[in-house]
Formats: C-alpha cells, sequence, structure tokens
C-alpha cells in the first residue's frame, strides 16, 4: 500500500467541506443524522464507531474506512479493537472484504502513527 491515508482524510474532510456549501441542505441533513445516531445511547460512541469500521470493511469503502477509522481513534478505539472490528468486517464481507481489510490495516498503521 503506498497511499498516504493521513493526507487523504484532509482531503476527505476539505471535500466534504465544499460539499457542504454546495448541498447545505443535504450534507446539514446527513450532519444532523450523523449528530443523532452517533451520540451516546444503548451504545457509546466507541462501539458505534467500531461498528462503523466493520460496515466500511464490508462494502469495500476506502474513504469510509478511513474516516471510520479516525473516528474511532478518536472515540477511544484502540489498534486492536478496531483490527477486530475490522475482522467483523471480513466475516460480513467474505473474500473480497479481505482485500479491503488490508487497505484498513495500513489505513489504521498510519493514522495511530
Amino acid at each position: 500500500m503506498s497511499q498516504d491515508f493521513k493526507e487523504y482524510h484532509s482531503g476527505l474532510m476539505s471535500g466534504l467541506g465544499k460539499l457542504g456549501q454546495a448541498l447545505p441542505n443535504t450534507m446539514g441533513g446527513m450532519m444532523q443524522m450523523n449528530k443523532g445516531t452517533m451520540s451516546p445511547g444503548a451504545l457509546d460512541t466507541k462501539t458505534k464507531s467500531l461498528i462503523e469500521v466493520g460496515i466500511a470493511v464490508t462494502v469495500r469503502c476506502d474513504g469510509c474506512m478511513t474516516m471510520h477509522i479516525k473516528d474511532a481513534l478518536n472515540a477511544g478505539a484502540t489498534k486492536a479493537e478496531i483490527t477486530e472490528a475490522i475482522g467483523v468486517g471480513i466475516l460480513m464481507g467474505g473474500g473480497p472484504a479481505v482485500i479491503a481489510a488490508l487497505t484498513a490495516q495500513e489505513i489504521l498503521e498510519q493514522l495511530a502513527a
């Protein structure tokens, strides 16, 4: 893997800001839904972030993996917890998710450094 995922994350954040300016109602609604969903309830934010990581691996979305691994780290998840969530994504996604997991592990190594 040769991508700089810290730089990629910054680019995603910049792009989301531009998209928010172009589509304020749509992106405002998405942000409101995200805030409501990720707020602690029966599950804490860290657990919800780990679920997001597993789903991102299952759907094989590099941008999603980057954003949600960063969110999980920010929510206090350990590298071991994130790695296990990546494993759940492999379980649910099969062979193609194994290949995505290679990218997820690289993202985790870079963003946790």
